[in-house]
């Protein structure tokens, strides 16, 4: 009943992160000592002080263009005045702090957050809420992970250059195979030859075309 309910609202304030000291982190009514949280265009709340809203629209996406610039001189807000004159990047409400791998400042409730950036490299960054004072702290790790580019060009012409090569190789290998059997038909001919019992000029049925003859009575007159 009413009367049973608590007078005092300092179980319904928000101990720690982003909306320290709110009621019900302002997203939400106190009621009999606990937080009823609302539910608007964004997303249902939640958790205790109604500091969670899974269906909202991601904190990452808000401090993303602040983390490019800030640290990586990349994004949207890069370079950017606004009507005033003033950069964009210089507005920005929090100042990141680069470290060597972000994902070690997961203690408690931070979150992390990883991007695509101009480059295509992706790059990663946690943020979190300080529980004494809220102050938000992003920790953003100092180098991007990059995809291996593929030299396609390079693979071409290697390609190109293999089927060179090995077409070289076949030439060069089907040379020397046939100098070495006419060597070797050579070689067999010539022993051939030199074992032969007798050659055209000194064939036993071979007979000249004249003959001579002799007249006993010749007496040389």
């Amino acid at each position: 009943t009413a009367c049973e309910c608590r007078a005092s609202n300092e179980t319904c304030i928000t101990p720690y992160g982003e909306h320290i000291g709110k009621l019900c982190s302002g997203h939400g009514t106190c009621e009999c000592g606990e937080c009823k949280c609302f539910e608007d265009e964004n997303g249902q709340y939640s958790g205790s002080y109604c500091e969670d809203c899974p269906t909202c629209p991601g904190k990452c996406q808000k401090l993303k263009a602040c983390v490019q610039c800030k640290v990586f001189q990349s994004g949207e807000i890069h370079d950017v005045k606004d009507e005033d004159g003033v950069y964009l990047c210089d507005k920005c409400p929090f100042e990141p702090i680069v470290v060597e791998k972000a994902e070690d400042k997961i203690i408690d409730k931070e979150v992390s957050c990883t991007f695509l950036d101009d480059d295509d490299c992706r790059f990663t960054f946690v943020y979190g809420y300080t529980h004494d004072t809220g102050e938000l702290q992003v920790w953003v790790q100092e180098t991007k992970e990059c995809p291996v580019v593929v030299d396609i060009m390079g693979i071409v012409l290697g390609v190109i250059g293999a089927i060179v090569a090995i077409g070289l190789a076949l030439i060069l290998m089907w040379k020397v195979f046939t100098t070495i059997h006419d060597r070797r038909e050579f070689a067999r001919f010539e022993k051939e030859r030199m074992m032969a019992k007798w050659d055209t000029g000194e064939n036993p049925i071979f007979k000249q075309a004249t003959s001579t003859f002799k007249n006993p009575t010749y007496a040389g007159k």
